[in-house]
């Protein structure tokens, strides 16, 4: 997405700077960033499917947030994994009780 912007800003910066309400060019500016979002949808929707830990946590989805902390904390023992997840959900608890 990152580079659909750049191309649009670089289009815009050096393409015509006179009368663009008088022609197509506008269209341009707007419809190339059009397939890089497109893309990123695709992306967001079938291969980063991940949700964030604090939201599995959250939502008490122990399989997938003991997945996330896995990951990010793969050189650790399974010991000190769980009490991660089991300090996070602690938390939460509270913070929902506190009606935070």
């Amino acid at each position: 997405m990152n580079i659909g912007f750049l191309v649009v800003n670089m289009v815009a910066k050096f393409g015509p700077t006179t009368h663009l309400e008088d022609s197509n060019f506008w269209m341009v500016i707007f419809g190339l960033q059009i397939p890089c979002q497109i893309v990123v949808l695709l992306l967001h929707s079938f291969v980063y499917t991940e949700d964030t830990l604090e939201f599995c946590v959250k939502k008490g989805d122990k399989v997938q947030a003991m997945a996330l902390i896995k990951k990010v904390y793969s050189s650790e023992d399974a010991e000190f994994q769980d009490t991660i997840y089991e300090e996070k959900y602690e938390f939460y608890q509270k913070q929902n009780a506190e009606g935070g």
